[in-house]
């Protein structure tokens, strides 16, 4: 046998060309959000802060954001979060910005939040993202407001790649991750769909 072809199981190929595993593919959930696959979802299980309340916002203009990753194209048709127990006074908006956080993709922009303990969505322009990796970020103008949110430690959130910046409402432009200060995440999102809940 020629020294540049290797046996492997039955057939002979030649070196670097050694059959791989075929790599598992998973497509984009249909929404996406802290608890995504895509997102925090393994690691906010690992931590158990799986469970989300009404919670106080941390700071007024302090954007809290998450990164996900995904596998194909995901079309964000709305933004949306889901509000706690007061909903008075306060605007939020979402958006999905670059992965160095250089350019704002998508946003809902100002939106005054409406209704106790429901999830509100915004329309959004249709926005096509490719397969990479993003941060999805939430804003809100005040602290009277309250967001459903998840409990976890300042210690996880760090750990799990959340990040916080001194934002503004509607959100700006860029995004400049900073160390997450206080141990909210709220529940917010992007959607492929018209209607979100």
């Amino acid at each position: 046998m020629p020294s540049s072809v290797i046996r492997h199981g039955a057939s002979q190929v030649p070196p670097g060309l050694i059959p791989q595993l075929p790599a598992t593919y998973r497509p984009n959930d249909i929404l996406i959000h802290p608890m995504s696959h895509c997102a925090m979802g393994d690691e906010l299980t690992s931590v158990s802060n799986t469970s989300f309340a009404s919670t106080a916002y941390p700071a007024a203009n302090r954007a809290i954001g998450f990164m996900f990753c995904i596998a194909d194209y995901f079309n964000v048709m709305k933004v949306w979060w889901v509000n706690g127990t007061t909903a008075t006074t306060d605007n939020a908006d979402v958006g999905v910005y670059t992965e160095a956080g250089t350019t704002l993709l998508v946003s809902g922009g100002s939106t005054a939040i409406a209704t106790a303990n429901v999830v509100q969505e915004k329309d959004c322009t249709d926005t096509l993202l490719p397969p990479g990796r993003y941060w999805c970020v939430f804003n809100q103008s005040g602290t009277t407001a309250t967001t459903m949110a998840s409990a976890v430690s300042i210690g996880n959130l760090r750990m799990m790649g959340a990040a916080q910046f001194a934002g503004a409402i509607p959100l700006g432009g860029t995004f400049t991750p900073a160390a997450c200060a206080a141990a909210v995440l709220p529940y917010f999102g992007i959607a492929g769909r018209t209607q979100v809940a």
